[in-house]
């Protein structure tokens, strides 16, 4: 089962796990099931509309459809909240994932993969951080986040095996998110990893200065980490980087240019985004994992599914 399963992490696991894995036994929880993010899956898969504040419905989904592996991906997306939002962001964040959790352990779920994120690691030090350093989470999401990780070791003491994913911004269609630029959105304000949806739509686009090093992966290839950690036998840790490759940004300003070559793309002078880069060695060496996704097909597939529809 996947909480926030049609969202943009949910839709492209699901269509991965379908696809990809040949599963047929997916079950997505949602408080408001996006079927359009999974049109071409729907007829595959089991859609459960739930919210993760209820835990009755969340036990009731798990045992009516026999659950035995859950990924939570239920979460509202990083960036600030505004005075009076605290209650209902928190509510959602932190109650959510341990109703997700506690309805788990009831039902006798084991494994349960949570999505966390790099932005643990706060401001953006030097070098690239495995998962043994400290983490200092400076806003309302990172917080959430860093919070679900230590919450996964109580439950993780009760002999549930709860593996957390700090994972990278991960491109892939979907990431702009079409609401926000109605909404007023600028360009300067996208993460620079939706920069293809961007052109492909005939917009503008700011990528980060040529040297600033970014790390990068495909979504199809976060679903594959996800994949991973679902099926690992006998994991020797609880959390694990999620990304797959460190490149300079002038790499994916390249790919852009490439495929999409009257695109209009201005390089900064200035970084942007710059989020902490990460060591994924525990990943590939404990848990398997291998992107497939350069960054030129990634970006080539990402303009082909945005000029597709």
């Amino acid at each position: 089962m996947i909480t926030g399963g049609t969202g943009f992490l949910g839709s492209h696991l699901t269509r991965h796990l379908v696809r990809e894995k040949q599963r047929d036994d997916v079950v997505l929880f949602d408080t408001a099931p996006a079927l359009e993010r999974i049109a071409d899956v729907a007829g595959d898969v089991t859609v459960v509309r739930g919210d993760v504040l209820e835990i009755q419905s969340l036990i009731e989904a798990m045992r009516q459809h026999d659950v035995e592996r859950v990924v939570h991906l239920a979460y509202l997306a990083g960036g600030e909240i505004a005075p009076g939002q605290a209650v209902p962001y928190v509510r959602v964040q932190c109650l959510g994932t341990t109703n997700v959790f506690e309805a788990a352990r009831i039902h006798g779920v084991r494994r349960v993969v949570n999505a966390s994120s790099v932005a643990v690691y706060g401001r953006a030090r030097d070098g690239s951080l495995d998962e043994d350093a400290a983490i200092y989470p400076d806003r309302p999401y990172a917080s959430c986040k860093a919070w679900g990780e230590q919450l996964s070791e109580t439950f993780n003491g009760w002999g549930m095996e709860i593996i957390s994913l700090r994972v990278a911004s991960s491109m892939g269609h979907g990431r702009l998110g079409r609401a926000s630029l109605a909404q007023g959105l600028t360009e300067q304000r996208v993460n620079y990893m939706a920069a293809p949806e961007l052109v492909a739509l005939g917009r503008p686009a700011l990528m980060p200065p040529d040297d600033q090093v970014c790390d990068f992966i495909h979504v199809s290839d976060t679903a594959e980490g996800f994949w991973c950690a679902l099926t690992a036998s006998e994991p020797r840790h609880h959390i694990y980087n999620l990304r797959a490759y460190q490149l300079p940004a002038r790499e994916i300003t390249s790919a852009i240019r490439t495929a999409v070559p009257d695109a209009d793309v201005t390089v900064s002078d200035e970084p942007i985004f710059k989020l902490q880069l990460m060591d994924n060695t525990r990943l590939v060496q404990e848990l398997g994992f291998s992107p497939r996704y350069t960054v030129r097909s990634a970006v080539a597939q990402y303009v082909e599914e945005v000029r597709g529809g």
